[in-house]
């Protein structure tokens, strides 16, 4: 498809939250979750999104970087190997989950194909990241001319690149979803940021492209 065309279709999007629609998308389908020990809470967090999977998925397993995170999610009954291990499975994934990890690693275009070697004849790679245009990062510069980011962070990423970037991994646009804050109003103390908070929800409905973060779907 056209990338023009991609985009056009993406400003149109609908807009989801983050961790119900990956649950959605893992239900009933052989997963494997990348990065699963390093994701925002953590494994004896009820809420732990690889948990989440775990509970709708016909068979899930999870890779990592982190040897004390796999021993611990090995003792615990989880199905965890190490990138080097995964690549002596031989196994294929109805759904490949790349949840915030893709602006992480050093070689975007890379990673994809390489991950992209575990997916099913139908499966579907499922990625999502910070979006480089959401608006938080322009009003929080306007509030105090600095912004949010992770350290350890190498890439800012939007739809535009993430079309490149899966474009040049040999990969084909299937669906994509705008995504809200991974957090309320509620969870801010400070009142400034609330009221910045309030502010930012209202510029996101007048456009899409200040959503905070999005998902993208692709496919061999």
């Amino acid at each position: 498809m056209d990338r023009e065309l991609i985009f056009n279709k993406i400003k149109k999007a609908a807009k989801a939250e983050k961790i119900s629609l990956i649950v959605k998308l893992c239900h009933g389908k052989t997963v494997l979750d990348i990065g699963c020990a390093g994701q925002d809470l953590s494994i004896n967090n009820p809420e732990w999104l690889h948990n989440k999977i775990k509970s709708v998925a016909s068979d899930l397993d999870g890779v990592d970087i982190e040897p004390g995170s796999i021993r611990q999610m090995k003792e615990l009954g989880y199905s965890v190997v190490s990138e080097d291990e995964l690549k002596l499975t031989g196994k294929k994934y109805q759904v490949v989950l790349m949840a915030d990890v893709i602006e992480h690693v050093n070689d975007p275009v890379e990673f994809l194909r390489f991950y992209s070697s575990f997916l099913a004849t139908d499966g579907r790679l499922v990625i999502t990241t910070p979006n480089a245009h959401g608006i938080r990062n322009f009003t929080s510069i306007l509030a105090s001319n600095n912004y949010s980011v992770n350290p350890q962070h190498t890439f800012w990423l939007c739809p535009k690149t993430m079309i490149e970037i899966t474009q040049r991994a040999g990969l084909l646009f299937d669906d994509f979803f705008w995504l809200d804050e991974y957090y309320t109003v509620h969870d801010i103390r400070n009142f400034k940021y609330k009221i910045i908070y309030i502010i930012n929800k209202l510029l996101q409905k007048l456009r899409s492209n200040f959503y905070p973060n999005l998902m993208f779907i692709v496919s061999k």
